[in-house]
């Protein structure tokens, strides 16, 4: 726990420094800096939200029973992060951007521990195997922590299933509009099949971007006015699609972090309620590797996006 917490330290420190040094540009150089989302951003907040748990888990999986990763890597998605006092502080006093790249990947790692974590599976066989001081054939109450494990995946969950339902969707819409011949129904299939694979495109191009924007800032803002094209082809869909897309733009973000802090409350319930029923049991003998990891992998990060920030090469 105490790892946890001086992580959320770590990145709540460059918080600080980001709004610092942005509210210090904007009052000297440029009035509208710091105010776009950043894929080096976005590139820092996965290899600290996805990367080093995926790191740590490797480390610690021979103490989860079967030498399981999934359990390792769906605990580590489990444990509370600053999501949403970043995205919370961020919207307030710099820009909705900062605070996007952390609600983003807090989402992905809720869906990662929705599908890690084998739930009563996995948790049977810690909590058979760790828990103390209790009677012979006697199982734990364990309510209070499935409720904060549910709380705390929910969301993701219905995230999931929308953008299962959007596949399920088109593929209906389409089967309609070829018996039909409607082109209308087919534009409506294909628009959502387009949404569908805009996911799996995120995924695998975040580090593209990422890299593309350093470049872009080298060596081609200048050139293109200083506007990255990427952010303007977003700005451009999200203002000519109506009510909806306003909807979205001005209330979602700040719904989007009331969720997140549900989604933390539910995380604290299931780690203390953990540590409250393993006790001393659950300490595993590569846990000081996996603690120096995590913060030491964390401000590394950390330090690269300030050094590149102070270089002027991410947005």
């Amino acid at each position: 726990m105490l790892t946890t917490v001086l992580v959320m330290w770590l990145e709540l420190g460059h918080l600080v420094l980001e709004i610092v040094y942005t509210r210090t540009k904007r009052k000297t150089t440029d009035p509208d800096y710091g105010r776009s989302f950043s894929w080096v951003g976005l590139f820092r907040q996965v290899i600290v939200g996805i990367g080093v748990p995926l790191i740590c888990s490797l480390i610690v999986r021979p103490q989860f029973p079967e030498n399981s990763l999934a359990a390792a890597l769906g605990l580590y998605f489990l444990t509370p992060r600053a999501a949403p006092f970043i995205a919370l502080l961020s919207g307030l006093f710099m820009s909705k951007g900062f605070g996007t790249q952390a609600l983003l990947v807090d989402l992905v790692a809720s869906g990662g521990a929705l599908v890690l974590y084998h739930l009563r599976l996995q948790m049977a066989n810690i909590s058979t195997s760790m828990v103390e001081g209790r009677a012979a054939g006697e199982g734990p109450d364990t309510t209070f922590l499935y409720l904060g494990l549910h709380i705390a995946t929910i969301p993701a969950g219905v995230v999931f299933f929308i953008y299962q339902l959007l596949m399920v969707l088109a593929v209906v819409l389409l089967i309609w509009a070829m018996f039909a011949k409607s082109k209308g129904l087919a534009k409506t299939a294909g628009f959502l099949i387009g949404l569908w694979l805009l996911m799996w495109i995120w995924i695998f191009s975040f580090a593209i971007f990422a890299i593309y924007e350093v470049v872009w800032l080298a060596f081609f803002k200048k050139k293109t006015g200083g506007l990255f094209p990427v952010l303007e082809s977003y700005r451009e869909w999200f203002s000519t699609r109506g009510s909806i897309a306003f909807f979205l733009k001005r209330y979602g973000y700040w719904i989007w972090v009331l969720i997140s802090f549900g989604i933390q409350v539910g995380r604290w319930m299931f780690l203390t309620e953990l540590l409250r029923l393993t006790g001393s049991s659950f300490c595993p003998n590569s846990l000081k590797g996996a603690t120096a990891t995590s913060i030491l992998l964390t401000a590394a990060a950390i330090g690269a996006n300030v050094a590149l920030k102070v270089s002027g090469l991410t947005l």
